[in-house]
């Protein structure tokens, strides 16, 4: 049987419709972090922001937008 729960490790695994891809956030107090890494081309995208103020979600759309 095949799970359904596509989290181990730490990592996220996900399709962008056939692409398989890797990712990861997080963050703390004043600080977040993304991690995407498109395993069909071999290019990744960090985005690291160090305030509370900072579009966050906006950020990530708009690097996933360019992988």
């Amino acid at each position: 049987a095949q799970s359904s729960n596509r989290y181990g490790f730490g990592i996220g695994v996900e399709r962008a419709g056939e692409k398989p891809r890797l990712a990861h956030s997080g963050g703390w107090i004043g600080t977040g972090t993304f991690l995407m890494s498109d395993l069909e081309t071999d290019s990744a995208i960090i985005v690291l922001v160090n305030c509370d103020s900072a579009p966050f979600p906006d950020l990530i759309k708009a690097a996933v937008s360019r992988l």
